[in-house]
C-alpha cells in the first residue's frame, strides 16, 4: 500500500491524476482479457508472465525517459 500511496502522490506532484475506477483501469488496460476458458495452471502461469513482461519493459522505458528526457529523476527513485 505505501507503494501505491508513493505513485498517486508523485502523479499528483507532476500534474496528473492517478486512475482509481475499474472503468479507468479497463479503458487504459493494454492487457486483454483472455476468453472464458479453463486453463492448467502451467497455462496461467505462462499467461501471466506474457502479460507482465511487457508491462516491465514498458515501465523501464518510461521511468528512464522521465529520467532523462523530463529531467525527471525523482520519478526514477520512487519505482
Amino acid at each position: 500500500m505505501h507503494n501505491l500511496d508513493s505513485y498517486t502522490e508523485r502523479t499528483r506532484i507532476l500534474g496528473g491524476y492517478p486512475v482509481a475506477t475499474a472503468a479507468e483501469f479497463l479503458q487504459m488496460a493494454s492487457i486483454q482479457k483472455n476468453p472464458e476458458v479453463e486453463s492448467t495452471t502451467l497455462q496461467m502461469v505462462d499467461s501471466l508472465l506474457k502479460d507482465h513482461e511487457p508491462l516491465i519493459c514498458s515501465l523501464r522505458k518510461h521511468i528512464n525517459m522521465c529520467s532523462e528526457l523530463y529531467n525527471d529523476r525523482g520519478t526514477g527513485r520512487i519505482f
